[in-house]
């Protein structure tokens, strides 16, 4: 029998490693199928006040996603001001960059550094928990509302997917609000399921659940968040006069971002643009086109907003000695 402190079956360095095998193999993939060389053609023809705009709206994105996770750690009791959690979320995304793991070493950084400023770590990582939850929750809400309004298009592969997606994330929203609700839900889903919620009953049972006046602040914010995106989303198809409509853009942003959620890369490589692909030929467009789109994506949202919070990072550093 193993105990507490048994070694991972597969050490930290070995899971970066792997991840960056993936992230290279998934872009050598792509890139086999796709000529680099369009690609480079591409972005180099796209309207760079628009992409301008585009970061701007990704910076927006940031901004409302820092709202909401203040709504859910004042719930929580921790007192933050939104511009704290935005240098923090802004931090994250900077850290993203390098750092495996994906949505779940996001997670991790936020806590530490909520926890840090003010408050305990279980009430910090139940508002965490909250916010991811949340975010993922509206992302399929949001993809399905535009997939409804998109239609016909022949991609049924996805819309099952956010539903179940939708189904278990509701019932962790139900459960954070009810913590006690799982010793008689025990016995009516499988003990594996059982096992993942205890985790999250013990972080909300430790701190306080989840209010319904907060939650329902949190869904608004959220939907707010993710209009700006699909309008960062659309301002970079515009930026390469693709003639696409913002309702298109937010049909591709969500089937995007839904195959970054895997934990398999690095800042989602590969993933984002094997989504991207995949997806995009619904609209009869080409490989290169698809690649081009995803990596200036990339590069607006991802590195851009990575880059302020390396800033921040660097400028915080200088000040205190530590990061």
């Amino acid at each position: 029998m193993t105990g507490g402190n048994a070694a991972p079956l597969i050490p930290p360095g070995a899971r970066y490693a792997l991840r960056l095998m993936v992230a290279a193999a998934l872009l050598a993939f792509v890139f086999s199928r796709v000529p680099l060389a369009s690609v480079v053609t591409a972005m180099s023809g796209a309207d760079r006040a628009l992409l301008v705009l585009a970061f701007i709206a990704a910076l927006a994105v940031q901004f409302f996603a820092s709202a909401r996770l203040k709504v859910l750690l004042a719930g929580q009791g921790v007192r933050l001001s939104v511009q704290s959690v935005f240098e923090i979320n802004l931090a994250t995304r900077f850290y993203g960059l390098f750092l495996p793991g994906g949505n779940l070493t996001g997670m991790g950084i936020r806590v530490l550094k909520v926890s840090r400023l003010e408050g305990s770590v279980a009430a910090a990582g139940a508002a965490v928990l909250a916010d991811r939850v949340i975010a993922t929750l509206m992302l399929c809400i949001v993809g399905l509302v535009f997939w409804l309004l998109q239609r016909p298009l022949p991609d049924l592969v996805w819309p099952p997917l956010f539903i179940a997606c939708a189904v278990v994330l509701v019932l962790v929203l139900w459960l954070m609000m009810r913590p006690d609700a799982l010793r008689w839900l025990r016995w009516k889903i499988p003990g594996w399921l059982a096992e993942k919620l205890d985790s999250i009953r013990t972080a909300f049972g430790r701190s306080g659940r989840l209010g319904e006046r907060v939650l329902a602040r949190a869904l608004a914010l959220s939907a707010v968040t993710h209009l700006a995106g699909v309008l960062c989303y659309w301002l970079v198809l515009a930026s390469m006069a693709l003639g696409l409509s913002p309702i298109a853009g937010g049909w591709i942003r969500s089937v995007m971002l839904f195959v970054t959620l895997l934990p398999i890369s690095l800042a989602g490589l590969g993933v984002r643009e094997a989504g991207a692909y995949l997806v995009m030929r619904s609209y009869g467009l080409d490989g290169p086109t698809a690649v081009t789109y995803s990596l200036l994506i990339t590069l607006v949202s991802v590195v851009g907003t990575g880059a302020i919070g390396g800033i921040l990072e660097s400028l915080r550093f200088l000040k205190n000695g530590r990061v």
